[in-house]
């Protein structure tokens, strides 16, 4: 199963982590994972290229994390990881057995 954990303190997201496959298939061919995985690498190029933040990004093969070391309150890294979130959300109410999400006050 894939846990999706998104940091969240006071002024707003932080950063998220991505740990482990979903299971849904087999590796290689795991449309829940590669949607996962496509989402985090939209979400870290926005950031990172788009809003121009500052971030941490690491990446193995069973995990992806990303802390903002900029200003939390730059709006367009905001946007980008509160959609990260909703897309996260939904996807792990369709996908339950797969995907595990939740926030975390940090």
């Amino acid at each position: 199963m894939t846990t999706v954990e998104l940091f969240k303190n006071e002024i707003g997201f932080c950063g998220f982590s991505v740990m482990d496959h979903s299971g849904y298939d087999e590796e290689g061919e795991d449309i829940v994972c590669a949607a996962v995985s496509s989402a985090v690498q939209l979400t870290a190029n926005g950031i990172t290229e788009i809003a121009g933040a500052e971030a941490e990004i690491t990446a193995d093969e069973e995990t992806a994390r990303i802390t903002l070391k900029t200003d939390p309150e730059n709006d367009a890294a905001q946007i980008l990881l509160a959609s990260f979130a909703l897309h996260m959300e939904i996807m792990s109410e369709d996908y339950k057995e797969n995907i595990k999400f939740c926030i975390l006050e940090v």
